[in-house]
């Protein structure tokens, strides 16, 4: 028997993920400015970023989160939306002080509504509302965010809407949206995305028809990319196939993996 779809959910892993994947690919992008420099009374914005930058980082003083933390909040009371991003970042991972979602919240908010947010800061918030954590649960606002990640590649929030619109929450049920969504992240490399494709292969519901070489194909990369409940799915598929349409959805699966993972030939000698 194969298990229904699957979908993110954020988790400890997910929290450690936002903090050492996230905020390092807005700080690191713009460490070198002003790193040299030493102002001990910061007096712009992009002063007070570079100070916290040091301090959170350690660069040239000790490092020091709650400071740096403090420093962001400053930044993003005078209207700084890159701060304000990781101002959000930094209580919803509870680095520099106790984790408040509440505090993420209002920060990530401000972040979204200055415009250029990272599809990341987008996909928390869709969470927020999603969940109905600190703010009213609410579909539709869910949905507005994970479109605009979506439509930014994050491929999380990919899955997320082909979740949504398999389910027909905060949208109307569409099983073939649901495949489309799915299949985005799945190119992307999202196991759990593949794993869903596999499953919308199998049912038949959202593609012309059930097709168990696909299915098969789908789960098999799930599993190689290490998604647990893949290899079950697999396994079962794999006993309703016929010796040559095992081989069929083997070979499929090969051409798949090796469209997601291109050999990059070597250069001449």
């Amino acid at each position: 028997m194969i298990p229904p779809f699957s979908r993110q959910v954020f988790h400890v892993l997910s929290h450690l993920r936002f903090l050492f994947t996230l905020l390092p690919l807005f700080m690191l992008t713009i460490l070198i400015i002003g790193a040299g420099r030493s102002e001990a009374q910061p007096k712009s914005i992009q002063a007070l970023k570079n100070q916290a930058r040091r301090l959170y980082w350690g660069i040239g003083v000790e490092q020091n989160f709650t400071q740096a933390l403090s420093l962001y909040e400053t930044a993003a009371a005078l209207g700084d939306g890159e701060a304000s991003f990781i101002a959000g970042g930094m209580y919803y991972t509870g680095k520099g002080a106790e984790k408040s979602d509440v505090k993420a919240f209002e920060y990530l908010s401000f972040a979204v509504a200055e415009g250029n947010a990272p599809p990341e800061a987008l996909r928390v918030l869709a969470e927020f509302y999603l969940k109905g954590q600190v703010t009213p649960q609410n579909y539709s606002k869910a949905m507005q965010w994970f479109h605009q990640a979506a439509n930014k590649g994050d491929a999380l929030s990919q899955n997320e809407l082909g979740f949504l619109y398999s389910q027909g929450k905060g949208v109307e049920q569409n099983s073939e949206k649901a495949y489309d969504w799915f299949r985005e992240a799945a190119l992307q490399g999202s196991a759990i995305a593949q794993y869903n494709v596999g499953i919308i292969w199998y049912t038949g519901d959202g593609v012309a028809e059930s097709d168990l070489k696909q299915a098969y194909a789908w789960f098999s990369v799930a599993a190689l990319n290490k998604y647990g409940a893949a290899i079950l799915a697999r396994d079962f598929v794999m006993s309703l196939l016929s010796e040559e349409e095992l081989q069929q959805a083997q070979n499929l699966a090969e051409d798949i993996y090796g469209e997601l993972n291109p050999i990059i030939p070597l250069p001449p000698n």
